[in-house]
């Protein structure tokens, strides 16, 4: 998959809130480019942190690592760690593309394996995937992805085209 969307060093960063309150931040990164199990990866990570006021009721420290195949922009490998108030959850998928399987662990025990589409994306992957895609609005498109413990395919409909202002400047964006 041609590639000229995104590359290490990009740094995307959100503030999270609920209605005028700012709860916390979030960033999405490319971190850099790295080999895993011998391919070529973009390693991807998302941080979400709860700021020093939320967290004082609410504390949330989430991340997740997405090791996304250079070449072809699909999942390799993928990390996720959720720690929100009392709730604590991790889950990793080893993704085995020539067998066409997903290895699941689910805390320190449980373990299942699923059956993998072709270029199956999981969670992260998947958003930098269509950045790579040429989008015409009224179509869509389906992606092989990862959703819980199942495989199948996440349909991504483009409905329109905006400018969008925020401090940071105005945006031509595609609506999805």
């Amino acid at each position: 998959v041609p590639n000229d969307d995104f590359g290490p060093g990009e740094r995307l960063k959100f503030s999270i809130g609920y209605c005028f309150v700012t709860a916390g931040t979030a960033f999405l990164e490319v971190v850099d480019t790295n080999t895993y199990e011998g391919k070529v990866c973009y390693k991807i990570v998302s941080q979400t942190n709860s700021n020093d006021f939320f967290e004082s009721f609410y504390k949330v420290r989430d991340s997740i690592v997405s090791q996304i195949d250079a070449d072809g922009i699909f999942s390799r490998h993928f990390f996720k760690a959720l720690h929100e108030g009392s709730y604590h959850s991790t889950r990793e998928i080893e993704f085995d593309h020539e067998l066409k399987r997903a290895v699941f662990h689910k805390g320190k025990d449980k373990v299942d394996t699923v059956s993998l589409l072709p270029f199956t994306n999981d969670e992260l992957s998947v958003m930098y995937y269509v950045r790579t895609l040429p989008l015409e609005v009224g179509k869509s498109i389906r992606i092989p992805s990862i959703s819980g413990d199942t495989c199948g395919y996440i349909e991504v409909r483009v409905l329109g085209r905006e400018t969008i202002e925020v401090p940071a400047g105005v945006f031509k964006c595609i609506v999805v």
